[in-house]
């Protein structure tokens, strides 16, 4: 049986382990290899600190005739590296010695190259927060890769007269065009600079992306670099590609397309192992309120606080459990952990994921669990008012969505499978459209027809006006908000499994 004690002592007892298994390996290494060489190669597989720290005490122990040497043959080595992260190595060896002038430069004729080298990779390391950038794009449209957070990210830089750029796009097409599974948006970005020749090569080269709605994929020029983007994000050459987590934390870098689905599958299921971990704890406490989420945070805040990227992960997995929970303990829970563990933290979260935050804190108490929803008047689609909250039911099933985006057609395609049965159990389903597209609305409300006969209802805010994004938390779709019969909110934030346990239990 796992409890609270026991992950704590299994996160300490893992940290532990690596750390002295790296140390111990670092110094058995530094005995037996008798090449820098060699030994750098040894240290291949370590995370870049360990390396880091390895090679401090490398550099310690040298005579002070050699110390340049180790350093410049360090610096060689992981610069030169094709391993992920090595780079965060080289940029720490060049700050540390020789960008100050602790150590001279053994070659002067290269010391600019040392220094473009650090500088042009400094700001875009992994586990940096991605640098700002904003474009335009080829809609006419301006466009933050750093807006849509809680979501995966590639950026993905080329030039439409580079060959080598062509397969690479070619491939990354393909792969977008079988993508499934969370939203993944995609930044093209062009650095060429004829806008007709990137608007052919958008049609030829990325066709059939925009029809798989789990992929948004915007395309972006800055032909004039006025984002300072070559040096933010060290493209000396291209393409260059990124993968950004839901955090904007750089996770990825210099990717090509196999490596990039790699990434993505490891990711995915660290994510599940985390959020199996939290689930399975909480399961074993039985219970979610403010009390016990304070002494689970404060047993993985002890454990990870000399870790970022492990706290950043633990927290955001707690964070999103707490936060979808149904009970008020547990969004209480989250509440508690947002503001005590996650805003202000600055070294870990970037100052978009914490304005989230706080605009998602605000949205929370919009309506919360055991209060009366908030009735708004809306409109059918023939332009007549209607009352969203009006009629007798049981239960009352609020959907909010718009027509393009891939989760709520997922969403919807589960909710009509179980269309029956949501009017068995005496559910009232009301379709809110938050798009502003009229045809398209009436295009899906077409389609969905034969749902009236279970009592659906399809209304829209086509000029704004009922204050639906003032008044509810609906700033990402879809959201479902269940009510009971006096039209109090049951649950908020809930998919279709949730919703069907739910009503088993009720």
């Amino acid at each position: 049986m796992i409890t609270a004690s026991r992950i704590s002592s299994l996160l300490a007892a893992f940290a532990l382990l690596c750390t002295c298994t790296i140390i111990c390996r670092g110094q058995e290494e530094r005995r037996t290899f008798g090449s820098l060489g060699e030994y750098f190669t040894s240290l291949e597989a370590a995370p870049p600190d360990s390396i880091i720290s390895c090679i401090e005490a490398l550099v310690a122990s040298a005579d002070s005739s050699s110390k340049a040497s180790v350093a410049g043959a360090a610096f060689d080595w992981f610069s030169t590296s094709t391993v992920m992260g090595h780079d965060a190595v080289a940029v720490y060896v060049a700050d540390r010695w020789f960008l100050d002038h602790t150590l001279e430069w053994p070659d002067e004729a290269t010391f600019p190259l040392l220094y473009a080298y650090a500088e042009f990779n400094r700001q875009s390391l992994i586990g940096m927060s991605a640098p700002p950038l904003v474009m335009q794009g080829l809609d006419g449209r301006q466009y933050d890769v750093r807006e849509f957070v809680n979501r995966n990210k590639v950026l993905y830089f080329y030039d439409d007269q580079c060959r080598t750029c062509l397969q690479q796009s070619l491939e990354l097409a393909e792969f977008a065009r079988g993508y499934s599974g969370s939203t993944l948006y995609i930044y093209a970005v062009n650095t060429g600079g004829d806008p007709l020749e990137w608007a052919r090569y958008v049609r030829e080269n990325f066709a059939g992306v925009a029809d798989n709605p789990s992929v948004r994929l915007i395309h972006l020029s800055d032909p004039q670099d006025s984002n300072d983007y070559r040096r933010k994000y060290g493209l000396l050459s291209t393409p260059g590609m990124f993968l950004l987590d839901a955090q904007n934390v750089i996770i990825g870098r210099r990717l090509d397309v196999p490596a990039l689905k790699e990434l993505l599958g490891i990711q995915k299921e660290a994510s599940r192992t985390l959020a199996r971990l939290v689930e399975d704890l909480f399961d074993t406490l039985g219970q979610s309120d403010t009390a016990t989420v304070r002494m689970v945070a404060e047993s993985f805040k002890a454990q990870s606080a000399d870790n970022p990227p492990l706290y950043r992960d633990i927290f955001y997995a707690l964070y999103n459990y707490l936060r979808n929970g149904m009970s008020q303990g547990s969004q209480e829970g989250a509440v508690l952990v947002a503001e005590e563990y996650m805003l202000g933290r600055d070294d870990i979260w970037s100052a978009e994921f914490q304005e989230q935050i706080r605009d998602a804190l605000s949205r929370w108490r919009l309506n919360p669990l055991g209060s009366r929803a908030t009735p708004l008047v809306l409109q059918d689609t023939c332009g007549h008012e209607r009352k969203m909250l009006s009629g007798c039911a049981r239960r009352t099933l609020l959907f909010f969505h718009i027509v393009g985006c891939g989760d709520c057609r997922r969403e919807h395609a589960a909710l009509r499978e179980n269309a029956a049965l949501l009017k068995r159990k005496g559910v009232r389903v009301v379709y809110i459209y938050l798009g502003f597209n009229r045809q398209e609305w009436l295009s899906f409300v077409s389609d969905n027809r034969d749902l009236e006969r279970y009592g659906w209802h399809f209304l829209g805010d086509p000029d704004g006006s009922s204050g639906v994004r003032r008044l509810y938390d609906v700033q990402y779709v879809p959201r479902m908000y269940l009510l009971d019969r006096r039209r109090r909110v049951i649950a908020k934030d809930i998919d279709t499994p949730t919703l069907l346990e739910l009503l088993e239990a009720r």
